[in-house]
């Protein structure tokens, strides 16, 4: 492998932007108990206010879901961006059958 320009890294003085900090992105305290008693083939909505948001909330559930899977690995889940029925938009999580189970 070769060590072109493009594999360096170079070190810059550029002052810390003010509004450094992303905003923090709360999910409803219930969000663990539902994630691990939702059947397959269920879903639920969050509803959100802007695509930013849609994004910071979707972060938020894969990260809580990560951290759910470490003690229950058998559960799956499918996180959607979408706009429900009444026209809103959200997130979607749907619980997945899980594939690697024997």
């Amino acid at each position: 492998m070769t060590n072109g320009n493009s594999d360096t890294l170079k070190l810059e003085d550029v002052p810390m932007p003010s509004d450094f900090r992303m905003k923090r992105e709360y999910l409803p305290p219930n969000i663990t108990e539902t994630l691990k008693q939702m059947p397959v083939g269920k879903s639920f909505f969050l509803t959100t206010e802007s695509d930013e948001h849609t994004v910071r909330k979707s972060a938020a559930l894969r990260s809580r879901i990560v951290r759910l899977q470490n003690d229950y690995p058998d559960l799956k889940f499918s996180i959607r961006r979408e706009t429900n029925e009444d026209g809103e938009m959200g997130v979607r999580v749907y619980r997945v059958e899980n594939s690697d189970a024997d």
